[in-house]
């Protein structure tokens, strides 16, 4: 959040595709599916609301609950995977409110540091007087 779409499209993109390298399955679906959240998630706040906490609980949550079922949808239900109905409710779901309960905690955390990174360096003035 805070950046424009294109920037929040290409951090999306980037870590979407670490995650898919590291996970070595699905290549490519966390990949696409991050950028296109990140993408319409800084276009929310470019054109429509401000970055604050609620857009960007809001932000979250929704593409939690998307990922969560898109997923469950596409790569467990879809495949046939045996018992994977079940899953919704017993992996899926409680993922989705672990995640939304930490958020809070994860925004506390990083919303500083990230202030701290996007400030503008301060000029320095030198002082040309001569020392006598």
């Amino acid at each position: 959040m805070g950046e424009d779409e294109k920037n929040g499209a290409l951090l999306g993109l980037f870590a979407g595709l670490l995650w898919d390298l590291t996970s070595g399955v699905h290549m490519g679906f966390n990949c696409i599916f991050i950028m296109i959240m990140c993408f319409f998630s800084c276009a929310l706040v470019t054109y429509i609301a401000r970055d604050i906490f609620i857009t960007n609980f809001v932000s979250i949550t929704v593409a939690t609950v998307l990922y969560g079922f898109i997923y469950w949808l596409f790569f467990i239900i879809i495949k046939g995977v045996k018992g994977g109905e079940m899953t919704l409710v017993t992996f899926y779901i409680p993922c989705v409110i672990y995640t939304l309960v930490l958020t809070p905690l994860i925004y506390l955390i990083l919303r500083p540091i990230k202030r701290k990174l996007n400030e503008a360096p301060k000029p320095v003035i030198e002082d040309k007087r001569e020392i006598k």
